[in-house]
């Protein structure tokens, strides 16, 4: 909250003293006190440019690792941040799917929801729909919400990520049954908050929405210049639906060209490696482990015989059986 600036004071005294030279009432005295104002809408208007860009991010990040994990993919219309009451929520923790965050430095919560018939039509394709027709729009059922919860969770995962590189703000899951009532209670009872909406348009309608205090996607002071590094599990929690290729080296050999020249279908060459040695499996031109190959329903397969060590740590015995 803030007083009224002695500017603010004057500009009223003067438009009040001019309605009442025009009023045919007399008035034997005018007083004008300082008010409390709520600067929420000002500090609303220093944030915007970068509540928009953080959320730009956020989009960025989030659809392209939910087109990795499940080949959706979703379509955005419009970015606003609007300043609103937290009364206004309870329809949307009625009906919608929503995640708790919270600074783990300085305690101050943030609310992710994604509400209207993009929950269910994300569900739907989930579940194996093909339909491209749009259904009746309705509000996400409790089933739907809770298995929109894979997809949400990359979401969540996305925006921590984001919110640590962009503006330094570490978040964490807020977890349980008993903290998460407590923040919507939070919530339901600030005055005002502001809230990044971002509208979606395919496979459905709907909208994301980034609710906060203003003061927590402030900037913070960087006196020290040291930039944050994201935690190893937040990583591993981005990476985890990423799909990498895996090669099986099954031998090498130097021919001469004339050699090359001379092959005929049937023409057999020797490789460097025998029956019973380990082939090298790669990733990323990388040995991370060796295997043997073997038949499974017809398929050539691999079996894993050895796993190579990761950075600082002790190499796994043969898991042979």
């Amino acid at each position: 909250m803030a007083q009224l600036t002695a500017e603010e004071l004057a500009a009223i005294r003067d438009q009040v003293s001019k309605k009442v030279a025009a009023s045919a009432d007399p008035v034997t005295e005018l007083v004008v006190t300082p008010i409390a104002l709520i600067q929420d809408d000002r500090s609303a208007e220093r944030i915007r440019p970068d509540a928009l860009r953080l959320s730009e991010h956020w989009v960025k990040r989030a659809t392209t690792s939910i087109r990795r994990a499940s080949s959706l993919t979703i379509d955005l219309a419009s970015t606003r941040l609007d300043v609103i009451e937290g009364s206004s929520l309870r329809p949307t923790f009625a009906s919608s799917w929503t995640r708790f965050l919270e600074d783990s430095t300085r305690k101050r919560p943030v609310l992710l929801t994604v509400e209207g018939p993009f929950v269910e039509a994300v569900t739907a394709r989930l579940l194996g729909a093909t339909d491209e027709k749009p259904g009746r729009p309705r509000a996400p059922s409790e089933v739907g919400r809770a298995l929109f919860a894979r997809i949400g969770q990359l979401i969540a995962a996305s925006f921590r990520a984001v919110a640590l590189e962009t503006a330094d703000i570490e978040l964490v899951e807020v977890e349980g049954r008993e903290p998460a009532d407590d923040l919507r209670r939070y919530f339901l009872e600030q005055d005002s908050l502001i809230a990044v909406t971002i509208e979606t348009t395919q496979p459905a309608e709907g909208r994301w929405r980034l609710i906060t205090r203003p003061e927590t996607l402030s900037s913070r002071p960087h006196g020290s210049g040291h930039i944050a590094r994201p935690s190893r599990r937040l990583l591993e929690e981005l990476l985890e639906p990423v799909r990498v290729e895996v090669s099986v080296e099954l031998g090498r050999a130097r021919l001469a060209i004339r050699e090359l020249k001379d092959l005929v279908p049937g023409a057999l060459f020797e490789l460097d490696t025998s029956v019973e040695s380990p082939l090298p499996i790669r990733c990323g031109n990388v040995i991370k482990a060796y295997g043997k190959p073997v038949l499974v329903s017809g398929a050539v397969s691999v079996e894993i015989c050895n796993l190579m060590p990761a950075q600082g740590e002790t190499q796994h015995e043969n898991v042979e059986s």
